[in-house]
């Protein structure tokens, strides 16, 4: 099949059929309480449709699951005698449980009647019945006592009384009907008024165009069966029992190492739990965590999860059925938990310590009184342990005191072997009142300096990127090195040999020379972010620069390796701040504020201390209303250590674009489409 085949295919499928006196019995059949109804075509396939009493226009053809319907439609009302507003009606998926593979076997017994059409299956949706006063959805259950007993008849589901779904005199309106395993759909004018999961759907039935005391007209009508052309689109998109499952990155392709996890849809019994499953990256094949999210009632499987660590610059990326490649024995992160107060006690890699003391961070006030908020940690859980990735899971509580403001917590730790990234997540509740205030929350970390001060570097990256030395090697004098200019070199991140291979004029100058002890990054609106930095925790901060870029990554450098820390959505979650500390030590801080300690306490009280009234303000204070309790944050963090090299401030720039894009595989638009992942919807044209 070549590419044009489904333009064609849909051609075929929404072709109209036109109207017209020889046509209309073979393409209608009706059911008139009055023999004076009329039919009259009025061109194309328009049909105006007059009913003195109860009528039902049923389409002349049998609907299966899968079926979307849709058509145009009105109610005219010209002040004729023959016009009044109501009942803009339908039925479908209808059948007659004591015929069901004639529904027009009792159509002499109908006659159009209304109360007698509760002895049918079937799907009713009434649009501004009751002389355009209600607009109901209702699941007939083909009751033949429901005709005589109104206590058996089948209830209301949905129901609608308000003016904007009500009928509008002479207005065309645009109606599509779902019956789609089970999802039972009702639009109007692309409004979705019936949403309904039906645990025993009714399979197939015709469908009835139905009014009462009314004009009204119906056109473009059109039908086809989402199964068919889902069929088609799994042969075109490559699925899964014939091909690899074609994936595509959200955004772009990562310049760096990308640690990946996603799920896969099925079809029922398309996917067993012994099918291998495999990343494949630019023709390679990868080693693979996979599992089982979620199953059928066949017991086949659903959705599957998988993870795996993409290299950099991969940009043909699919599923494979291929058994996963086998994780090659390299230096792996090793990340140690266990104390009270402690997310983390470190994280090294062949024996050497690159971050320790991963901690929450917190304060809070009530009453202008002003607390630190203690760390708790309350239960540690390896979560996922695969071959290739595991997840540790550790809860407790940002605690004010034993009686005071509790925010129970909830971080995930994501480990991948291969890899240098360690993705975070926290998650805080609020479990305290409008009175107390959140001054600040967030996580920090220590990390190992070691080197001179002039060859280490702190700044931050994204969009756009800010780094400093230490030590910047600039004042009256040049530092002259090997006879090269080493403020030059410093610029571009070369690594300088050590304060005693300079001469007596150049120690002495960097002996003079400023060093810096603290960085911040300060993101306190969702515009301008300003850069400041200080000389130690006693002087003031200086300000630098101010930027709309987003930059949301702590950089830290020293002469043997390089971290990064980055929040998601930085510049999003405003007031937000980054800071550098202690980087002149031997041990220095990144902490990420999730709220910084330099905004305004996070004040979740209402706004005012008085009930303006619904009629004038449209709303209704009361008490135990408009409190903040159980509200929850989530915040991503992302944590990267290598290796300093020559190219250590092109990974920096890399990780900067990379950490502000999604960074995320997904399943083609064709495949979740092909595989019904996300109930009813279409592909672009």
């Amino acid at each position: 099949m070549n590419k044009h085949t489904p333009l064609l295919l849909f051609f075929l499928l929404f072709l109209p059929s036109f109207a017209t006196a020889q046509n209309i019995d073979s393409l209608w059949v009706v059911e008139s309480e009055s023999p004076d109804f009329k039919l009259t075509p009025l061109g194309g396939d328009t049909l105006e449709v007059y009913a003195p009493k109860g009528l039902t226009l049923w389409r002349n053809q049998k609907f299966s699951d899968g079926t979307i319907i849709e058509y145009d439609a009105c109610i005219i009302d010209e002040n004729k005698p023959t016009d009044r507003l109501s009942d803009l009606n339908c039925f479908w998926m209808a059948s007659d449980p004591l015929h069901p593979d004639n529904i027009f076997a009792r159509r002499d017994f109908r006659q159009g009647i209304f109360v007698r059409c509760y002895t049918l299956q079937l799907y009713y949706m009434g649009f501004g019945g009751n002389y355009n006063s209600t607009t109901r959805f209702r699941r007939y259950d083909g009751n033949q006592e429901a005709v005589t007993n109104k206590d058996v008849r089948p209830p209301i589901l949905k129901e609608y009384l308000d003016k904007e779904h009500l009928l509008k005199p002479n207005h065309w309106y645009h109606i599509r009907l779902g019956a789609v395993n089970g999802k039972i759909t009702y639009h109007i004018d692309g409004e979705q008024l019936v949403d309904y999961n039906d645990p025993s759907p009714l399979l197939e039935g015709f469908f009835g165009f139905r009014t009462t005391l009314a004009r009204a007209r119906i056109a473009n009508f059109k039908a086809y069966n989402i199964n068919d052309e889902l069929s088609t689109l799994s042969h075109q998109a490559n699925v899964f029992s014939d091909n690899d499952i074609p994936l595509r990155w959200i955004g772009t392709a990562p310049d760096m190492t990308s640690p990946q996890t996603l799920g896969i849809p099925f079809l029922p019994g398309e996917m067993t739990d012994d099918t291998p499953l495999a990343f494949c990256a630019d023709g390679q094949v990868m080693p693979t965590d996979s599992w089982t999210l979620a199953r059928w009632a066949d017991g086949s499987v659903k959705w599957k999860a998988l993870a795996a660590v993409i290299p950099p610059n991969t940009r043909d990326i699919r599923i494979t059925t291929t058994a996963p490649k086998s994780s090659v024995d390299i230096p792996q992160l090793e990340v140690f938990t266990g104390s009270k107060n402690c997310l983390v006690d470190s994280i090294t890699k062949g024996g050497r310590t690159l971050a320790k003391n991963i901690r929450l961070l917190g304060s809070a006030e009530k009453n202008n009184d002003k607390v630190v908020l203690a760390t708790e940690v309350e239960n540690i859980s390896l979560e996922s342990n695969g071959s290739l990735r595991q997840v540790i899971k550790i809860t407790g509580k940002h605690r004010k005191s034993s009686d005071g403001l509790q925010l129970p917590f909830v971080v995930r730790l994501y480990v991948f072997k291969g890899c240098d990234e360690i993705k975070f997540t926290h998650t805080f509740t609020f479990d305290g009142d409008a009175h107390d205030h959140i001054c600040s929350l967030g996580i920090a970390m220590d990390v190992p300096l070691s080197g001179e001060l002039y060859n280490r570097y702190a700044g931050f990256t994204g969009t756009e990127h800010w780094l400093e030395s230490i030590q910047p090697l600039v004042g009256r004098r040049a530092l002259k090195w090997n006879n090269n200019n080493a403020q030059r070199a410093q610029t571009t991140g070369s690594l300088l040999p050590n304060k005693h291979s300079f001469d007596a004029q150049g120690q002495e100058l960097l002996n003079h020379w400023a060093c810096w002890d603290g960085y911040r990054l300060s993101q306190l609106t969702y515009g301008t972010a300003s850069i400041r930095k200080r000389a130690d925790a006693h002087r003031p901060w200086i300000g630098t620069m101010e930027s709309n870029a987003d930059m949301n990554t702590a950089v830290l450098v020293d002469e043997n390796n390089l971290t990064l820390f980055s929040l998601r959505d930085f510049r999003e979650s405003f007031p937000s701040s980054i800071e550098i500390n202690g980087t002149r030590s031997s041990l220095a801080t990144i902490s990420l504020w999730l709220w910084s300690p330099e905004a305004e306490p996070m004040d979740l009280r209402h706004y005012d201390n008085v009930n303006h009234g619904l009629d004038a303000a449209y709303e209704d204070v009361q008490e135990g209303m408009s409190t903040p309790y159980g509200i929850c944050r989530t915040s991503e963090m992302s944590l990267v250590f290598a290796s300093r090299d020559s190219l250590w401030k092109q990974v920096v720039k890399s990780y900067g674009t990379d950490v502000c894009n999604p960074r995320q595989l997904a399943c083609t638009p064709e495949y979740l489409h092909a595989k019904r992942a996300f109930g009813v919807w279409s592909l672009p044209a």
